[in-house]
């Protein structure tokens, strides 16, 4: 193993591995993708929102772990990591990371992100999720 994937907080090999999956549209689902050693830190460091709702990374600072993370979010691995799944040319692409604490009754509409993001990548780092609601659903429209 290389010295970067043993200091790294993404596993870009189980990016790597992980199946492309192409209905409803091309995706990928990677467990641990944040290494499971690191993610108590990362939650640990997560930057304080005081509310629900989405924020820009930009302001908000959380501790060690957290910038790490972001940094790793918007590296150069991790991107030659998504352009070789998805087949796709990210250079001089921007990257933009949004927070997001807790949802309430507002969030969660279903919706289709906009016609200028390439790539979504979300990172669920809850320690256990057992109840169905607030789970992530793939769909082809807002009828589904």
């Amino acid at each position: 193993m290389a010295t970067e994937a043993v200091l790294s907080l993404l596993d870009l090999d189980k990016l790597r591995a992980s199946p492309l999956q192409h209905d409803p549209f091309d995706f990928v689902i990677v467990e641990d993708f944040v290494r499971p050693e690191h993610v108590p830190g990362v939650i640990a460091d997560f930057p304080s929102l005081g509310h629900h709702g989405s924020f820009p990374l930009a302001g908000r600072h959380g501790g060690a772990a957290f910038q790490q993370l972001a940094e790793e979010l918007e590296g150069e691995a991790m991107r030659r990591a998504i352009e070789g799944k998805f087949a796709i040319d990210l250079a001089g692409r921007p990257t933009m990371i949004t927070l997001r604490g807790h949802s309430d009754g507002k969030d969660g509409r279903i919706h289709t992100d906009t016609a200028t993001k390439l790539i979504t990548v979300l990172l669920y780092m809850n320690p256990a999720w057992e109840i169905g609601e607030g789970r992530l659903r793939l769909l082809r429209g807002p009828d589904d």
